[in-house]
């Protein structure tokens, strides 16, 4: 198949005015001028139009069984209150009513542009099946929660070790994700990172969120921590260590270690981070929702530290009166803009694209459009009042005209 456009964003290269792309059995084959490659001998030839085609953005950090959850729980006073109505939302939810949660947010993805997602499963038991009924790319990372120290931990090991099997065996991608340091004990921490060295396992980590987990590791006291000791928390780990020392004390940083949120660091951590080839994942709409500080984009940055966008899960973006919430990476990378308005488009396109995908080890498969990376693209209206075709990409109005995942469009707006 050869695909034409008026502008191809290769993300890995400049923009290729007047371009093309030649997809064979689900990979992409060659990128280049339209005059370059239209000789090339192909059975199916098709002329997007005036559109711009990028690579399917890469979403780094989702909860999509939380999509049901959306405008339900407003924001709280304090995050540790925020925790408890979260868990009562989660009790009250049918395992059909996660199913179905699943499946709208994996649709809103695509429908969107995500092509690949790198998703917390809270619900194992609904894996693989629900990954198959989508065209989306889905990296599984396994929630892990331990709180209690006389609680086993060898079982959630287990439990890991077989989910990294399991879903292998089922040609899936899967990782382990020991839900944060907060609601982990050190021993959990610990197997964690021994399992996924063993398994060669990505690990995703909610780290350095909120102020009162900040507050919790550093001087051992708040409001956090005297919630987790009333519900039976040792808190023996906490006090004079940040959470990023935290995770690095349990042996969790490395390459494809994906720390998400870190909105609080302390002297060294940004450094400690990037000297590990860590990955951060910064959520710019559940940032807002919590208000917490600005996000330290410059000091991760500077460091040399790989950050990404992410949505998070509809349950953390504030309601609006003008449109129904939506699992949207663009919408956070306009929001990024907003805050951060220094960024370099193609640094914040990078982020939406190759950035996520080193993070969720997919380097060269996804977020690029190369000879041998997956045919995952979409297909973006060109505003005309851009001349850039950065600009038009987060400018336009809507979700893309279209999306293809490995050579096959999964979503298409009517008449594109």
């Amino acid at each position: 198949m050869l695909l034409r456009a008026r502008w191809v964003v290769p993300v890995a290269a400049e923009p290729i005015p007047d371009g093309a792309l030649c997809v064979r059995d689900g990979r992409i084959q060659s990128v280049g001028r339209w005059r370059d490659l239209r000789h090339l001998p192909v059975t199916a030839r098709e002329d997007l139009g005036e559109v711009i085609v990028c690579p399917g953005l890469v979403n780094a950090h989702c909860h999509l069984d939380y999509t049901g959850l959306a405008g339900h729980l407003p924001p709280q006073a304090s995050f540790t209150a925020w925790i408890q109505s979260i868990k009562g939302a989660k009790g009250l939810q049918s395992p059909e009513d996660v199913r179905e949660a699943w499946r709208v947010g994996a649709a809103m993805l695509l429908r969107n542009g995500v092509t690949t997602v790198g998703d917390i499963e809270a619900f194992p038991e609904l894996q693989p099946s629900l990954v198959r009924e989508t065209g989306l790319r889905v990296v599984s990372f396994l929630e892990l929660i331990r709180i209690r120290a006389d609680a086993p931990v060898e079982d959630a090991v287990d439990q890991g070790g077989k989910w990294l099997r399991d879903l292998g065996e089922a040609g899936l991608r899967a990782g382990l994700s020991p839900h944060a340091p907060y609601s982990t004990t050190p021993l959990l921490r610990r197997r964690c990172a021994e399992l996924a060295v063993r398994c060669g396992a990505p690990v995703s980590m909610h780290l350095a969120e909120s102020a009162e987990e900040f507050e919790m590791f550093m001087a051992g006291e708040g409001a956090l921590l005297e919630w987790l000791a009333r519900n039976g928390r040792a808190v023996d780990d906490c006090g004079g260590r940040s959470p990023v020392q935290v995770a690095a004390d349990a042996g969790l940083l490395g390459p494809r270690f994906l720390a998400v949120h870190v909105n609080y660091l302390a002297p060294g951590d940004a450094e400690r981070l990037a000297g590990a080839g860590a990955s951060v994942a910064h959520c710019p709409r559940s940032h807002a929702y919590f208000r917490h500080q600005p996000f330290p984009w410059e000091e991760l940055r500077a460091a040399g530290v790989n950050v990404c966008l992410a949505t998070d899960s509809l349950a953390t973006v504030r309601t609006t009166r003008r449109r129904a919430l939506q699992l949207d990476l663009f919408a956070e990378a306009r929001r990024f803009r907003t805050a951060h308005p220094g960024v370099a488009l193609a640094e914040l396109l990078g982020m939406v694209t190759r950035h996520p995908a080193a993070a969720l080890g997919m380097t060269g498969e996804v977020g690029i459009l190369a000879a041998g990376a997956c045919a995952d693209l979409i297909a973006v209206p060109s505003a005309a009042q851009s001349g850039s075709p950065l600009e038009g990409l987060f400018e336009a109005a809507g979700p893309p005209l279209g999306t293809m995942v490995g050579g096959r469009w999964v979503s298409r707006r009517e008449g594109s």
